[in-house]
């Protein structure tokens, strides 16, 4: 079973503190070089691969820091054998670390890769704006809750026009609060 994990980073964006089943959920998901031992003071930017997830998480940790509020993103963390749903709340402190913490809230059995093989008709995603949550429909942007039950499965998260611009101006703040990094 899947439990909550954290981890908190440095304000230059180290990895300084992991905490819940860590290394259990290193291991149970061939990560042994993602062990605490392993990352602990490594860059955070090191232990993420993708641009589009490196992207998604910076965006996030800038919005915490900026807007000092505790903010929530679902995301999705499959494995090679499960679909697995997720929480990730960010929280800024005082000092500029972030707590990043991860709740699974579904695992159901199999792979999007798997599924795409057998043929089965793939859907593109929806687009959803990382940052205001609405997603794109036929060209517009719109609050999720107009969306139908269960239509909001299939996410691929970005930024909203406005949200961009929003980020944009972040990134500019982000960069003069931390020089040199």
């Amino acid at each position: 079973g899947t439990r909550d994990i954290f981890y908190r980073v440095s304000p230059r964006d180290v990895v300084v503190e992991v905490g819940g089943p860590w290394d259990t959920f290193a291991l149970e998901n061939s990560g042994d070089d993602a062990i605490a031992a392993n990352i602990l003071g490594t860059s955070l930017w090191s232990n993420i691969s993708g641009d589009t997830a490196k992207m998604f998480t910076q965006s996030a940790l800038d919005y915490a820091r900026v807007s000092n509020e505790p903010v929530e993103l679902d995301y999705f963390c499959d494995s090679p054998t499960e679909i697995r749903h997720a929480r990730m709340k960010l929280t800024a402190e005082p000092d500029g670390s972030v707590l990043l913490e991860h709740r699974f809230l579904s695992a159901t059995p199999g792979s999007r890769r798997r599924n795409a093989a057998r043929g089965r008709r793939w859907t593109p995603p929806l687009k959803r704006c990382i940052l205001c949550k609405h997603v794109q429909v036929d060209g517009e942007w719109v609050p999720a809750d107009s969306l139908a039950q269960g239509q909001d499965k299939n996410l691929f998260h970005t930024y909203c026009n406005d949200c961009r611009q929003k980020s944009q101006i972040l990134s500019g703040l982000s960069s003069s609060a931390h020089p040199g990094s």
